[in-house]
């Protein structure tokens, strides 16, 4: 989804940068970690150590890095 203190910078021109990816990323500068590979590996790891019952308490579905955890 569309932050709208995103979208206000750049209607309004004003430089920045966010931390995390945004629904439009390639319009501003940003820096994150990999987020879909970090949770696949701690995944990874749980399962090794036997786990099968794993959850995730991350952000809300509507932020575009709470997806790539999931996801990861």
């Amino acid at each position: 989804e569309h932050d709208p203190r995103v979208e206000y910078l750049l209607e309004e021109g004003f430089p920045f940068v966010t931390h995390g990816r945004t629904a439009r990323m390639e319009e501003h500068d940003w820096f994150d970690i990999d987020g879909e590979k970090a949770f696949r590996q701690a995944t990874s790891h749980l399962i090794g150590l036997g786990h099968q019952q794993i959850g995730l308490v991350g952000g809300g579905k509507g932020f575009y890095s709470a997806q790539l955890r999931a996801k990861g």
